[in-house]
Formats: C-alpha cells, structure tokens, sequence
C-alpha cells in the first residue's frame, strides 16, 4: 500500500481527493468523474462528481443542485459513455 493510501485512510474526517487517487485506494480503475451511475437501492440515476478518502463518491442525482455521498460498492451500477453497463456491485458483491 502507498503512503498516499495509508495517510488518507488513517484520517479521521474523510477529505477531497482525486479521481486517481480514488482509483488507487479502491482498486475501481473504470470509475471517472462524470460516470452515469444508478444507484439501485432507490433506483435514482445521476453521475459521479467527485470522491473522497473514505473510497465514497459524491454523487450528483439528475434533478439535485447539490451531491450526495454514496458508498462506491453498496447497490449501484457503472455505465460507460454508451449507457453500457460496466459494473454492478449488490450488497458488496460484485457481479459480472
């Protein structure tokens, strides 16, 4: 594990950080900023706006002005540019 993965976890208060500082610390290389994603827990679409140290994502949801935090792996699914789905992880599972 980098310095960089072991600091900002061992932080207290989650902070901003990178999409490729996201990437490395939760190993999810597809994830980019402005991703479509649907967050099946309440079936609500919207793209990813930023991240932060606990390995959540700030999450824009089509209609909201402001983000929401959501857990990277918790009942959501990842599209590409296509509205192709990528990933889709349930309950912390990922399925394929």
């Amino acid at each position: 594990m980098s310095n960089l993965s072991w600091s900002l976890k061992e932080s207290k208060i989650p902070s901003a950080i990178t999409m490729d500082q996201f990437r490395e610390i939760s190993g999810m290389s597809f994830v980019e900023k402005g991703m479509v994603i649907i967050q099946t827990s309440n079936n609500r679409r919207g793209h990813i706006s930023g991240a932060n140290s606990s390995s959540n994502l700030k999450i824009t949801f089509d209609g909201d002005v402001y983000s929401q935090n959501c857990h990277s792996k918790w009942m959501i699914k990842y599209f590409d540019s296509k509205n192709n789905l990528i990933k889709e992880y349930k309950a912390y599972k990922e399925i394929e």
